[in-house]
C-alpha cells in the first residue's frame, strides 16, 4: 500500500512538473527578453539625503505656498477610460462613485476642507454623448498592468515600459474625448477655462473585469495552452486578475488617475496633490524596514493632518495657527472651524532642537468622512522641519504622539493620542506617556497641563523650558541612535545579536550592527577591517536588525555593542554584553536555525526571476541558485574563490535581506548582482545538471575549491546513503555547531535535475532544521522545516552532502 502512495505521488509530481514546464516555455515565448536582465531603478532622490544638508529650521520655518493653487470654483474633467476586457458602469453610477465621498460631494469636501477658498467643480467630458464619449482603449487592461506570468503575462517588464503604455492611452484617451467635448447643459453653471476645457484633467479607469465568451478572445493568444497551476483541467483565462499598478507621478501634477468605482476618496486624495500637499502616509516599511503609522487615522483633509491647509494649501493664515515661544495659557478652536475668520484652530510651539516643531490641534465635533467623528481632545504632533519629505521614516515630516510608542515608530495606542476629559490624559510633560521628547530622544522643553474644555474651544497651559543644545550636543543629536537587545544562540565560533534602531539620524543613518572585541567598549575600526582581537558586522539595507557574527574563537571572553553611524557620526548602545563561547567539544544540545533571511519560498524571487533563464535554460530562481544565494548572503562573501574581475564587485555585505515588491530597485542592487553570479555559478559547476554525472564531484570541487578535511579523513562530498548515515550524522552536526550550514544534492527522480536543499540546525529530539530554497514551489510537498535527518533520503535515488561550502578560507 505504501509502495503505491509513493508510485502515485511520484506520478502526480511528473505529471505537476511536466504542467510546470509546459507553462513557463509557452509564456517565454509570449514575454520579452527584456525581462531576463530587469533594468535598474534610480532611487527616489528623496532618499538622497546623505549628500544633502537641509537648510530649514523652526526659525525660518513657514508656509510652503502662501496664496491657494486656485481660488474659488476650478473645474474638473474626468475622461471615462474602458478596455475590452471590461465593463462601463451606466453614468449615474459613475458620477455616484466619482462625485462623492461618504456622506459628502468632493465639492462640499472641499468648501468645508479649504474655509470656502476652493473647491471642484466636476463633470465628465462628453456626457451629452454618453456612452460615445468613452475612450475604448485597444488593449486588455492587463496589457497597461505590471507583468505576472500567474495572472497577467500581457503586462509591462519595468517601469519605462510602463510608463510608454500609460503616455500612449492617455494622449489617447484625452484626444477622442476632447474631439467631442461639448458644454452639456447641465453643466452651464461651470467655470471652465480660457481655452472651453476644465482646468483639471482626470482619467477613470473602469477596472470591472468580465469573462463571458466573447472577451475571452482579447486574451486567449497569450494563454492559449496555459493551465492553472493547482486545477490543470482549467484554462489560466481564469486566472487573470490583473491590477492598475501604474500612473504619473501624482505631486504635484494636474492630471490625478482614479478608478471609478469608489473613486470619490481617490478624487479627493490626489486633488489634494494638485492642492499642494503631499502624502503623509507612513512609508518607512518600503523605505526603513519598519512598518507603522505617524499621524494616521488623525488626517484631516486631502493626504494630511489639519495643519496641511496652512502650510502646504494657504487655505489659513498665520492668525490661524499662531506660533508660541513664551509659557502661558493658549485657547484652540475645532480645528474644522469653517469659517476660521482669525480664530486660532491649531498652534506651532517651538521645541528645545532647531529641527522640531509641536503642533497642537483641537479635534472636536468633525463628520464623515473629513475628520473623525465623535472624538473630542487635544493633538499633539511633532514636525521635523528639515525634511521635506514623508519617506524618510519616523517622523517623516510629521509625527502624532501616542501611548506605548516610546520609540516613535508610528506603533502604540493610536486611539488614545487625544489629550482631554474623554480620554482622561490631561497633561503631556516628561512624566507622561508619550513622553515630552523628541525622536532624536531629546527633550523637547514643552510641556501642556490644566486643559478646560468648553461648549466652542479649548484652553490649556503651556509651560516652555528649551535649552537650546549647544554645538557639541546638536551634532551629537543628528547622529542615529542604537540599543542591544541581546547577544543568544552563543556557539564555540558564533553569536546571535539583536538591536533597535532608536532614532535613524539625520541624515538617515548609513550602516548600524555589532561591535565586539576581547577588550571592553568595542569600537567600529576606522579601516576597512576589524583592529585588534575584535570586528564588526555592518547592516545597510535598514531591513534586518539582527545577525549571526561569524569568526569568534572556542572559550574566549568578548565585550559586544551595537553601534550605529551617518555622515554626521557614531553613537554606540548604552547596553555591553560580555559573552564567553564555549568549548569546541564542549555538548551543544540545540542549534537553532542559522539562516535568516527571506529567500525561501520567495514570491518576488519567483515573479521577477523565476521566468529569467540562464543560458542553459534554468531559471535563475531555482533552487540551485537559491541554496547559493542563501550561503553568499550568510557568509557575506562571493561562492567564487577567485572573484572575476568587475568594474563594480559586489558587496555581499549589502545583500538585501528581504526582497520584495515594495523594495526600492536602488536598494537591490547587490542582490540582483548576486543573484545572477549564483546562477553563473551553479550552473559551471554542474549543480543543475540532470544527474550526478561521473565528473561532477571534480567539477564541483574545483569550482569551489574544496579539499578534503585530513582530521576528519571526509570528502568534500560524501554520499549519503542509509548505510553513510550514521556514520556522518556527527560530523553534520559538528559542522552546525561551528555555525557551518551544510548543502545536500538530490536526484530524487523523476525530475528536471537535482534538488538543492540546507541543513542549519538541530534540536534535542534528532530533529534537524531542513530549508528547501526553492522559489515557491505550489506542486512540491517538500517544505522548509523539522525533520528526521533520514528525511533527505525519502523519495530520492542519490544524495551528496557538501561540507564547507561557503566556509570563508581563514576558518
Amino acid at each position: 500500500m505504501q509502495s503505491a502512495t509513493t508510485a502515485a505521488s511520484l506520478e502526480f509530481r511528473t505529471r505537476t512538473r511536466l504542467a510546470l514546464l509546459l507553462i513557463f516555455l509557452l509564456a517565454q515565448s509570449h514575454v520579452p527578453s527584456a525581462h531576463a536582465a530587469p533594468k535598474s531603478r534610480k532611487v527616489p532622490s528623496e532618499l538622497d539625503t546623505e549628500s544633502r544638508a537641509e537648510k530649514i529650521l523652526c526659525a525660518n520655518y513657514g508656509p510652503k505656498r502662501t496664496q491657494p493653487v486656485f481660488k474659488d470654483a476650478f473645474s474638473v474633467g474626468f475622461v471615462l477610460v474602458d478596455f475590452p476586457d471590461t465593463r462601463m458602469p451606466e453614468l449615474a453610477e459613475v458620477k455616484q462613485g466619482l462625485f462623492k465621498f461618504g456622506p459628502m460631494s468632493i465639492t462640499e469636501y472641499f468648501r468645508e476642507y479649504s474655509q470656502g477658498k476652493s473647491w471642484p467643480e466636476p463633470l465628465i467630458t462628453g456626457e451629452e454623448s454618453f456612452p460615445k464619449c468613452v475612450y475604448r482603449a485597444p488593449h486588455p487592461l492587463g496589457y497597461y498592468c505590471e507583468y505576472d506570468f500567474w495572472s497577467n503575462p500581457l503586462g509591462y517588464q519595468d517601469i519605462e515600459e510602463g510608463h510608454t503604455r500609460a503616455d500612449a492611452l492617455r494622449a489617447a484617451a484625452e484626444k477622442h474625448a476632447f474631439s467631442m467635448y461639448k458644454r452639456p447643459p447641465s453643466t452651464a453653471g461651470i467655470t471652465l477655462n480660457s481655452s472651453g476645457r476644465p482646468h483639471l484633467v482626470c482619467y477613470a479607469y473602469a477596472t470591472k473585469l468580465v469573462s463571458p465568451p466573447e472577451f475571452e478572445k482579447f486574451i486567449r493568444p497569450e494563454y492559449k495552452g496555459l493551465k492553472k497551476s493547482y486545477d490543470k483541467t482549467q484554462e489560466a483565462w481564469d486566472l487573470y486578475r490583473p491590477a492598475i499598478g501604474w500612473s504619473d507621478p501624482l505631486w504635484p501634477n494636474s492630471i490625478p488617475q482614479v478608478v471609478v468605482e469608489n473613486g470619490g476618496g481617490t478624487v479627493c486624495h490626489e486633488l489634494g496633490h494638485v492642492l499642494g500637499a503631499p502624502d503623509y502616509y507612513h512609508a518607512p516599511e518600503k523605505f526603513d524596514g519598519i512598518p507603522g503609522t505617524p499621524c494616521l487615522n488623525w488626517a484631516y483633509g486631502p493626504t494630511g493632518p489639519g495643519y496641511c491647509r496652512y502650510i502646504y494649501n494657504a487655505f489659513l493664515t498665520k492668525e490661524n495657527y499662531p506660533t508660541i515661544t513664551k509659557s502661558g495659557t493658549c485657547t484652540l478652536s475645532p480645528r474644522n472651524t469653517n469659517p476660521a475668520g482669525s480664530l486660532a484652530v491649531g498652534c506651532f510651539v517651538p521645541s528645545a532642537h532647531p529641527h522640531y516643531l509641536l503642533c497642537i490641534e483641537y479635534v472636536k465635533g468633525e463628520k464623515e468622512p473629513l475628520g473623525n467623528p465623535g472624538k473630542q481632545g487635544l493633538l499633539v504632533h511633532v514636525i521635523n522641519t528639515t525634511l521635506n519629505s514623508p519617506l524618510l521614516g519616523s517622523p517623516d515630516i510629521c509625527y502624532t504622539y501616542r501611548p506605548g510608542d516610546p520609540w516613535f515608530r508610528g506603533e502604540g495606542d493610536l486611539g488614545s493620542a487625544l489629550l482631554g476629559k474623554a480620554t482622561g490624559r490631561l497633561s503631556f510633560s516628561t512624566a507622561t506617556d508619550p513622553g515630552s521628547r523628541l525622536p532624536n530622544l531629546m527633550e523637547s522643553g514643552v510641556m501642556i497641563d490644566g486643559i478646560q474644555e468648553s461648549e466652542t474651544n479649548v484652553s490649556f497651559n503651556l509651560t516652555l523650558t528649551p535649552q537650546p543644545p549647544t554645538e557639541a550636543k546638536y551634532k551629537y543629536s543628528l547622529i542615529p541612535k542604537i540599543r542591544l537587545d541581546g547577544v543568544t544562540n552563543v556557539l564555540p565560533t558564533s553569536m546571535h545579536a539583536k538591536s533597535t534602531v532608536l532614532f535613524r539620524g539625520e541624515p538617515v543613518k548609513s550602516d548600524y550592527g555589532f561591535c565586539w572585541n576581547t577588550s571592553p567598549h568595542p569600537q567600529v575600526p576606522t579601516g576597512s577591517a576589524a583592529a585588534g582581537s575584535g570586528g564588526y558586522f555592518p547592516l545597510y539595507h535598514r531591513d534586518r536588525y539582527s545577525a549571526r557574527i561569524l569568526g569568534l574563537k572556542p572559550m574566549t571572553k568578548y565585550y559586544v555593542r551595537a553601534y550605529a553611524r551617518n555622515a554626521v557620526g557614531v553613537s554606540y548602545s548604552e547596553e555591553e554584553l560580555t559573552i564567553t563561547t564555549p568549548s569546541a567539544t564542549q555538548e551543544v544540545k540545540t542549534v537553532p536555525p542559522l539562516l535568516d533571511d527571506d529567500f525561501t519560498a520567495n514570491w518576488c524571487i519567483e515573479k521577477y526571476f523565476g521566468g529569467t533563464l540562464t543560458s542553459n535554460g534554468f531559471p535563475v530562481g531555482s533552487c540551485a541558485v537559491t541554496t547559493l544565494l542563501k550561503l553568499t548572503a550568510y557568509y557575506r562573501d562571493s561562492l567564487i574563490p577567485e572573484k572575476p574581475k568587475r568594474e563594480q564587485p559586489i558587496d555581499c555585505r549589502r545583500i538585501h535581506m528581504r526582497p520584495s515588491e515594495s523594495r526600492p530597485p536602488g536598494r537591490m542592487k547587490e542582490f540582483t548582482a548576486a543573484l545572477f553570479e549564483c546562477a553563473h555559478l551553479a550552473k559551471s559547476t554542474g549543480m543543475q545538471q540532470d544527474t550526478f554525472g561521473k565528473d561532477f564531484e571534480k567539477t564541483f570541487t574545483k569550482a569551489f575549491e574544496l579539499k578534503p578535511s585530513s582530521a576528519a579523513k571526509l570528502k568534500p562530498l560524501e554520499n549519503l546513503t542509509e548505510t553513510t548515515l550514521h556514520k556522518l550524522e556527527p560530523f553534520i552536526r559538528d559542522s552546525l555547531l561551528h555555525a557551518n550550514p551544510v548543502v545536500v544534492g538530490q536526484y530524487p527522480p523523476p525530475s528536471f535535475g537535482l534538488t538543492w536543499l540546507i541543513i542549519d540546525g538541530y534540536d534535542d529530539q534528532k530533529q534537524y532544521h531542513l530549508v528547501y530554497p526553492s522559489g515557491k514551489d505550489r506542486d512540491s510537498d517538500r517544505k522548509t522545516g523539522w525533520y528526521p535527518l533520514d528525511t533527505v533520503l525519502k523519495e530520492t535515488t542519490e544524495a551528496r552532502v557538501v561540507f564547507g561550502l561557503g566556509m570563508p578560507p581563514a576558518r
